[in-house]
């Protein structure tokens, strides 16, 4: 079975229970989705602001998930559990 990472972002400007999910680019390893969080994160952390309709200036936390992990972190993250 093939894993893949997806690119889940909280965005700040709200209660903390904002989410984003990035399902493209998905990724095989989670350093090569963390790598491109840290390269991308100008224009990831843009468009999840522009989502929200917020100022381009705050900064969103963004965590690399296993897909298939993903309802069950998701369904964490609503309780306030940290991932």
């Amino acid at each position: 079975m093939k894993i893949l990472w997806l690119i889940l972002s909280v965005w700040t400007g709200g209660d903390g229970n904002d989410l984003y999910i990035f399902d493209k680019p998905s990724f095989e390893t989670e350093p090569s989705c963390v790598s491109y969080v840290k390269e991308n994160f100008f224009m990831l952390n843009n468009h999840v602001n522009w989502v929200h309709e917020s100022h381009g200036d705050v900064p969103n936390l963004f965590f690399c998930i296993r897909s298939d992990k993903l309802k069950d972190k998701v369904f964490e993250i609503e309780k306030g559990q940290q991932i």
